[in-house]
């Protein structure tokens, strides 16, 4: 069995167009039944159809009430209808007994998702239900399947075409199409019932090239197998499979795109661990006379002069590796807890009033250099109904002016309202406030898949004691220090040690200078020198070796050793 496939959309980008789908299958020549004419049969009974639509093309299904599947088996109300699916059988004279022939149109209604599904639709073929279900592949493209699976067997069929409208509300009422629903025939075509939204979205990305759908079928005589997330195993050859492509996206430069990004400290006490909300908010066009909001491609925020790493973190900290992530994978994320450094969820209209939640990671670092974006590496992972959304980004200091900033690129394009992430707070939170009382700025660079970039700055002023409180004139300066022989016999060997210390909220220690009291002496004929490269290796020879040393770093009462 083969099949051939083909599609049509409109091309304005950001519209919201009635999309056909359709494919057909080989066919063969047939004996005829007694009584009958010569004629052609599919090769095969479709058992399952799964389309892979291009990335970008989204549907809502919260545009439009939705029906229960109780209810699609006796009668589904016009304002669940998304849409009609047109199948062609064999003719009257070749069809097996009992069989529908000819051509069927049944309309397609939204329906209630199954626990852990993103998407549900249903039509009715004669007297059985039929399921198309939706989902969001993570593992590549981000773009959406939808899956028809185990159609109903002892159907010769030979094609067909489905149809989703882009504003159902404007089709789903009487009209001139003949509709075959439950058994009766009723008409669509003009205005019907149900609110007056967008349904489909086209893609708002005008230089990927032709939006390409893949289309993969397999028989009833010759099942193929499904991976683990459901999608078709392209490796095994039952599976057939086809491409329908519709030109590219158009009109990119009309799209509207308003996001805004917004740094919210926990508190703006200066020199203090301190946790951090991340708010990105992008305003979604959700009528329909307009065209969609062009979708977030690449963010990048670079923090608050001051602000830093901070060592306090470290201390428990573990990181989590790309294979327990697997990012660009179905797989479960399985990092440590103690990789964990924040919460992420996200609003989007498509699962409205519910949310996508998950966490922030810390991966385990590709370089020691942290100008190389591959020390700080971070991990998202989101979660929500049949959907699993995994986003690499990466921090990096600027080596001129030591500040922070952070990556994300080729963001899913889907449709959100609102993204928060929140830095974990507390003694060891990852970031720390600047040691001073400056007003500093956070500037975010945010950019679209219709190559619009918009660039914002928004000030924050941190004070001494987190409630408005100045700054002294002079920043206090009172290191502590202490030094000393363990054994205080004259003229004995002894070892000697030295410490020093500086609170929070003081200036930064520059330089650090000692003078030993006067007798006592170092005797070092004896110790052999590391040479300069060896040291920089870390590789000295442990003869070489006169003491050790321990530094404490990082604000707040629990700095890391």
């Amino acid at each position: 069995m083969t099949c051939t496939g083909s599609s049509a959309l409109e091309t304005q980008a950001g519209a919201h167009p009635t999309g056909t789908v359709s494919f057909a299958l080989n066919s063969q020549t047939v004996t005829p039944q007694p009584g009958g004419t010569q004629g052609t049969l599919s090769v095969g009974q479709v058992k399952d159809v799964v389309a892979q639509l291009p990335p970008g093309l989204v549907g809502n299904p919260q545009a439009l009430p939705r029906c229960s599947y109780r209810t699609l088996t006796t009668g589904c109300p016009r304002d669940t209808m998304v849409g009609y699916t047109v199948i062609t059988t064999a003719s009257t004279n070749l069809a097996t007994p009992g069989g529908p022939t000819g051509t069927l149109v049944t309309p397609i209604f939204n329906l209630v998702p199954a626990a852990g599904e993103t998407a549900q639709f249903g039509f009715r073929i004669v007297a059985s239900a039929t399921l198309i279900v939706g989902s969001v592949r993570t593992d590549g493209d981000y773009g959406l399947t939808v899956a028809v699976h185990n159609i109903v067997g002892g159907y010769y069929i030979k094609e067909i075409a489905t149809t989703f409208w882009g504003v159902p509300a404007e089709h789903n009422g009487p009209g001139s199409t003949r509709v075959l629903s439950q058994g009766a025939i009723f008409t669509v075509g003009g205005p019907g019932a149900g609110p007056m939204a967008p349904f489909l979205t086209n893609p708002t990305d005008c230089s990927s090239g032709p939006l390409t759908a893949r289309l993969y079928t397999d028989s009833w005589e010759h099942p193929g197998t499904l991976l683990a997330d459901g999608e078709p195993n392209p490796q095994d050859p039952a599976w057939q499979s086809a491409t329908a492509s519709s030109p590219e996206p158009t009109g990119c430069e009309g799209l509207p795109f308003s996001p805004s990004l917004k740094l919210h400290p926990a508190t703006r006490e200066i020199d203090t661990p301190s946790g951090y909300e991340i708010s990105l908010t992008a305003p979604q066009n959700e009528t329909v006379g307009g065209v969609g909001e062009a979708d977030l491609r690449d963010v990048h925020l670079t923090l608050p002069a001051g602000v830093t790493v901070d060592p306090s973190a470290a201390d428990g900290l573990a990181g989590c590796t790309d294979s327990e992530y697997g990012l660009g994978t179905n797989n479960p994320v399985s990092c440590p807890a103690a990789s964990q450094i924040g919460e992420v969820e996200l609003e989007t209209p498509l699962l409205a009033p519910h949310s996508l939640t998950g966490q922030l990671y810390l991966d385990t670092p590709l370089s020691n250099d942290p100008e190389s974006g591959e020390m700080f590496r971070l991990f998202i992972v989101l979660n929500g109904p049949g959907l699993l959304i995994k986003l690499e980004g990466s921090a990096l200091a600027d080596p001129t002016t030591g500040r922070l900033s952070s990556t994300f690129l080729k963001n899913p394009p889907l449709p959100f309202s609102e993204f928060r992430l929140r830095l974990n707070g507390g003694e060891r939170a990852p970031l720390a406030n600047p040691p001073w009382c400056e007003t500093a700025n956070t500037t975010s660079e945010l950019s679209s898949y219709a190559a619009q970039t918009l660039v914002e700055s928004d000030s924050l002023k941190f004070s001494y004691d987190g409630q408005g409180g100045a700054c002294p004139a002079s920043m206090p300066f009172s290191p502590s220090f202490s030094a000393g022989t363990l054994t205080p016999l004259a003229g004995a060997f002894s070892p000697f040690t030295l410490s020093f210390g500086l609170g929070d909220r003081q200036q930064t220690l520059s330089q650090i200078s000692t003078t030993l009291p006067p007798g006592l002496l170092a005797t070092l004929k004896e110790v052999p020198r590391c040479q300069a490269a060896q040291a920089a290796a870390g590789t000295c020879a442990a003869g070489s070796r006169i003491g050790t040393a321990t530094a404490a770093a990082g604000p707040g009462p629990h700095p890391f050793y």
